[in-house]
């Protein structure tokens, strides 16, 4: 009873927010793509601008925002990586798996969740590395890592499970919540001993940072839903098949608020915010949207994505691991090495599964 009131709840909501794509512009759309093809191109093209524009100029003021909130509160700047920034660049990942199950498609939901934290850490930190260097010293607790890695390896394992029908459950998603409120808890319990930053005066108040945490929030939404709209019709303009769409522009369109962030955080040397941000993004996708999406509507895992996909994240986890436990400077080279890990992935899962 009350996961049908929660689920009716939801497509409620879907239905408020798909209310502008629904009665006025996907009509125009279907009408332009059979009548003025040349125009409907032309749409989507516009589409894709005005979604890289919202998120760039939504990763600059969430980014401002975090910062000063960080500075107003004398907060620890890698606890609102991991919290505030992590939780809202998250946010389209959430949106966009919870839309997928509504409409049953599973294999946009694990190709987004595997292909989101793939690309969180190979194309976002691997562009920002090559950027400009990240110390990597003191910017993480130490546990949080091997948290990560542990995460990753089980939500792999419970996706193989049962091996004849894989399947994330009800049961997963809610261990998934559950370990989501352990890694909040350590967090809040690890900042009473974290160096936090010293209040400064003349900052923004806290209720005008929240305000732009929320306003740059929606703008980093509302840029990936534009973005994802048009690239996913481009992409089937060009005869490109759905379950690549979903493994590559979906995902990455999706992340694209992180690497808007992250380059706004990188020209400002906040490593500590950047890193956090990362870290806290991959492991708010797996416990938090995946958690959430499995308990309320559990979805199906495709068997060919254990060959590729869900190994790549493994090791790309893993490298990552090691990149930061080493302590030394994180510069263009393990950039470089990020960026190859994930687009070797990437071809390789579109050769063998296109």
């Amino acid at each position: 009873m009350a996961s049908a009131i929660v689920l009716a709840s939801l497509r409620a909501v879907f239905k408020v927010q798909s209310l502008f794509m629904g009665t006025f512009l996907h009509p125009i759309l279907e009408q332009w793509q059979a009548n003025h093809h040349w125009l409907y191109l032309g749409a989507l093209a516009s589409l894709v601008i005005i979604g890289f524009y919202l998120l760039c100029k939504g990763g600059d003021w969430l980014t401002d925002s975090a910062s000063d909130l960080a500075k107003t509160l004398g907060a620890s700047p890698v606890v609102i990586g991991l919290t505030v920034v992590s939780m809202a660049t998250s946010a389209p990942e959430l949106f966009t798996c919870l839309t997928a199950a509504l409409k049953g498609s599973s294999a946009l939901v694990a190709g987004n969740l595997v292909g989101s934290n793939l690309a969180n850490v190979g194309l976002v930190l691997g562009f920002a590395l090559i950027l400009r260097p990240l110390k990597s010293e003191k910017a993480l607790p130490t546990w949080q890592l091997p948290f990560l890695m542990s995460v990753s390896v089980c939500f792999a394992v419970l996706c193989m499970m049962p091996i004849d029908h894989s399947e994330f459950s009800h049961l997963d998603g809610c261990l998934g919540i559950m370990a989501m409120l352990a890694f909040l808890y350590f967090l809040k319990k690890d900042a009473g001993n974290a160096e936090a930053t010293s209040k400064q005066e003349g900052t923004s108040s806290a209720g005008k940072c929240l305000l732009l945490l929320g306003v740059s929030s929606i703008m980093l939404w509302l840029g990936s839903e534009s973005l994802v709209e048009g690239s996913i019709g481009l992409a089937r303009e060009a005869g490109v098949s759905d379950a690549i769409i979903g493994l590559t522009l979906v995902a990455i369109g999706t992340s694209l608020p992180e690497p808007a962030t992250c380059y706004s955080l990188a020209l400002r040397y906040e490593h500590a915010i950047l890193l956090g941000n990362v870290v806290g993004s991959n492991i708010f996708n797996i416990l938090f949207v995946g958690g959430i999406t499995g308990m309320i509507l559990p979805f199906s895992i495709p068997s060919e994505m254990f060959e590729i996909e869900f190994p790549a994240m493994l090791l790309i986890t893993a490298v990552l691991w090691v990149l930061l436990a080493s302590k030394a400077k994180l510069r263009k080279p393990h950039g470089i090495l990020l960026l190859t890990i994930y687009f070797a992935a990437i071809i390789c899962a579109t050769l063998m599964h296109a």
